[in-house]
């Protein structure tokens, strides 16, 4: 009797230990979604509009300085004109640090020239086919199973009973009545006779 107690001790014990670990994080999550809701140091992201690109400022070319006038007189008729050569001049933009504006439309073209924007539209005539991890290529990836209440019934039992606990009672029964099939005492022979009844009561049925 001493070990049937006991058995139904441990288990009041874990149904206990389920029942406030449920309830704790019941009580726990309204909790700490008010705290969330009432800390004035979340990080909140805002987007600006984007600025137009800055245009470098171009300076006018300068006038050409023209050649001192020469009277008519002195100069001779059949003199020819001097020819002046025009040299282009290359207008650099000045040198300084690049502004926010500059970078944005850096990044905006090349995002341009990278891979194109994808269309999330809705097309009925597109092809539809089932996309599997990895792409495109074919090959090989691993799916893992989630786990089952079976196992977590288990692992608790593990965790309080000792390895090899088993959650079938008729299993556990059965192997018991075998162990004691040769316990020839008093109490052996008692023994026996409850796991009997026991496995009638929960295997018979």
């Amino acid at each position: 009797m001493s070990e049937r107690i006991r058995h139904h001790g441990i288990a009041i014990i874990v149904v206990i230990a389920l029942h406030a670990l449920m309830i704790d994080l019941l009580l726990r999550q309204p909790a700490s979604l008010a705290s969330m809701a009432g800390d004035g140091s979340v990080l909140r992201l805002r987007f600006w509009p984007r600025e137009a690109p800055a245009i470098p400022f171009i300076p006018a070319n300068s006038a050409p300085t023209r050649a001192p006038a020469v009277p008519a007189d002195a100069a001779s008729p059949t003199a020819p004109r001097p020819t002046t050569n025009k040299v282009p001049v290359s207008v650099q933009p000045p040198a300084g640090p690049a502004s926010a504006a500059d970078f944005l439309a850096q990044g905006a073209a090349w995002a341009r020239t990278g891979d194109p924007v994808p269309d999330f539209g809705s097309n009925p005539l597109r092809q539809r086919r089932t996309r599997l991890p990895g792409g495109e290529q074919p090959g090989r990836f691993v799916m893992r199973r989630s786990v089952s209440p079976e196992q977590v019934v288990k692992f608790i039992g593990e965790l309080f009973a000792g390895p090899g606990y088993d959650t079938d009672p008729c299993r556990r029964i059965r192997h018991n009545v075998d162990s004691l099939m040769t316990d020839l005492s008093d109490q052996g022979r008692e023994r026996l006779g409850w796991e009997l009844d026991e496995y009638a009561f929960r295997c018979m049925r």
